[in-house]
């Protein structure tokens, strides 16, 4: 009975005791935990991960198309700009060069033969119009002298037939000459007699100049020189023409002939070769591609709310197999992916020892040591509807304060940016168990 009676007792007072603490918290308030605001530097360390680029990339491809006979780098062979990357077979486009070439010297000759029958035309020309103008100028003073002279000498080349054939017609009448003579001296007279008048004929015409007639088929001569020449000219710019044609013709195979080369435009790196030796390759089909890898490029995804801590011109680390080096951010693309919600950051790295290649993942870092602000615990921020609250301690009561979220969650604590200050308590545990003006005691070594 005893050993019964005790233990009962011990349950009543165990009980008393329990009820006592329930009054006690009823009393007192509801035990949570609390928090005194302080500003704090704002510290940010940021970590993403991102693939290495070239700077710079471009695809070598052959401008015409043919069968590759000669490829002279490799995947990673590092390649000078000018340097010969691979060679198509030329045989077809030297045909074709050969071809223009005797295009060219047969287009030449026909314009060096209308050049030269211009030179003729153009003679013609001037020995036609010298021609007219000496008609219509008339007979030269000279000339008019000579034909006078000429008459001159016609008359007394007559009046001595006229002697000779009367003397010989005496002669005849007395039988001392045959006829045979006789008629042989009047002929003579008569030929001399024509002669004073084709003379004086002659004579006239000079005194009197050119008849029309005369002037109109010197005018003729003139014109069809003239037409000639114009035929001349229309030949030679037919024959520049075609040799204009012919010439392009040549330049063009020089030209195709000349791609059939193809050479790097920049210093840089193979990355990828498409073709080998023998194989056809189309026109613009990528033989080669080519990297400007002496500077490196890494794109990073960067969430949308810290895009605007990645400020263009900061330096950051930049790790691969912990070897560590330094990065600097080009830019802020300026889309965000609405896939994901990021945006891309754009870092460059220095590589000019060629020890780090395209493909590689790295890590980038940056660390940001800030303004001054409040920071609290994230479960002690409530929400209410689209408003955020927390409750403050206030004469051992709970008070519902509106509050105004910054930018930046650090280490599961949220930025305030108003509706605290400092000095002013919080509750950090325990909050979501709370109303409006409910008693509340601090749990013991809370600050």
């Amino acid at each position: 009975m005893l050993l019964i009676f005790c233990s009962v007792a011990a349950v009543a007072c165990s009980n008393t005791k329990t009820q006592g603490n329930v009054e006690e918290q009823d009393t007192q308030g509801r035990v949570v935990g609390v928090g005194t605001i302080s500003k704090q530097p704002l510290t940010m360390n940021y970590t993403l991960s991102g693939t290495l680029e070239p700077m710079s990339e471009m695809s070598a491809a052959f401008e015409v198309p043919g069968r590759i006979v000669e490829t002279n780098v490799q995947i990673g062979d590092v390649v000078k700009k000018g340097d010969v990357l691979a060679k198509l077979d030329t045989h077809q486009y030297h045909l074709q060069l050969d071809e223009a070439i005797q295009g060219v010297a047969q287009a030449k000759a026909s314009l060096d033969s209308a050049e030269a029958s211009i030179h003729a035309s153009t003679a013609q020309v001037k020995s036609a119009e010298a021609n007219l103008l000496e008609i219509k100028k008339g007979a030269r003073k000279q000339q008019r002298e000579r034909m006078k002279n000429a008459l001159a000498l016609a008359q007394a080349a007559c009046e001595k037939a006229q002697i000779d054939a009367d003397r010989s017609q005496s002669l005849y009448e007395q039988g001392l000459m045959s006829q045979s003579d006789n008629e042989n001296a009047q002929l003579a007279l008569t030929n001399a007699q024509n002669a004073v008048k084709d003379t004086e004929s002659a004579v006239s015409e000079m005194e009197e100049g050119a008849t029309n007639e005369q002037i109109r088929a010197a005018s003729g001569v003139l014109d069809e020189a003239n037409s000639g020449k114009l035929a001349t000219i229309a030949a030679k710019k037919q024959a520049f023409a075609a040799y204009n044609t012919v010439l392009a013709t040549k330049q063009q195979a020089e030209l195709t002939l000349s791609k059939t080369t193809l050479v790097s435009q920049f210093d840089g790196v193979v990355l990828a070769k498409a073709f080998n030796n023998g194989e056809l390759s189309a026109e613009a089909q990528p033989v080669y591609t080519l990297g400007k890898v002496d500077e490196l490029k890494v794109l990073l995804p960067l969430p949308d709310r810290e895009a605007k801590q990645w400020k263009k011109g900061t330096a950051v680390d930049v790790s691969l197999y912990g070897q560590v080096t330094k990065g600097i951010i080009k830019k802020i693309y300026p889309l965000t992916n609405a896939a994901t919600g990021t945006i891309n950051g754009e870092i460059v790295i220095e590589n000019e020892k060629l020890g780090w290649s395209p493909g590689q993942v790295v890590e980038v870092g940056m660390h940001q040591s800030g303004r001054d602000v409040i920071l609290i615990p994230v479960e002690a921020v409530l929400s209410d509807g689209d408003k955020p609250f927390v409750y403050k301690l206030e004469k051992g009561k709970a008070v519902k304060t509106i509050v105004q979220l910054g930018g930046h969650m650090v280490n599961n604590q949220l930025e305030i940016s108003g509706g605290l200050k400092e000095g002013e308590q919080i509750v950090t545990k325990g909050a979501e168990a709370l109303s409006d003006g409910e008693k509340i005691q601090a749990a013991e070594g809370a600050a």
